[in-house]
């Protein structure tokens, strides 16, 4: 493994990420999330997604802002995500896809209006409607 994190094979990556969730020093969390942050790849993100799980509210938040440093390759991961039992990991699948930018985030986005857990897409109802009327409109959107 190198010291910028490319070039990880799928175990250092496991090895990695199951460091971040023993290690207690926040600085420590950040030096490591960095490197798996140097690894963007659909199966990065599906390791990373499972951070969300955590009861560990620091490791969740650094998990959402893997999957935003990811952008498209997250995309996958976060839609399986919208359609977890758990309104929470739904939530955080929201709260991720709104701040990647492009047509199928804001797609896999505006699936969410259709929850049936209001609480889920509420808080973000005006941000989904104007995004809903701009795909209409330009045929794509973004948030």
């Amino acid at each position: 493994m190198d010291n910028n994190g490319k070039g990880l094979i799928e175990q250092d990556l496991a090895l990695l990420i199951n460091s971040l969730l023993v290690e207690k020093e926040r600085y420590k969390q950040e030096e490591l999330a960095q490197k798996i942050k140097g690894v963007k790849s659909e199966r990065t993100a599906e390791l990373v997604a499972e951070l969300i799980h955590s009861c560990d509210a620091y490791i969740r938040n650094l998990a959402i802002e893997l999957l935003i440093s990811m952008e498209e390759k997250a995309l996958p991961v976060l839609k399986e995500k919208m359609s977890d039992k758990d309104r929470n990991i739904r939530k955080f699948a929201l709260d991720a896809l709104k701040h990647i930018r492009g047509k199928h985030s804001c797609e896999i986005a505006l699936e969410a209006l259709d929850d049936e857990d209001e609480m889920l897409w509420k808080p973000h109802w005006k941000l989904l409607a104007s995004s809903r009327t701009k795909k209409l409109q330009a045929g794509f959107c973004t948030f």
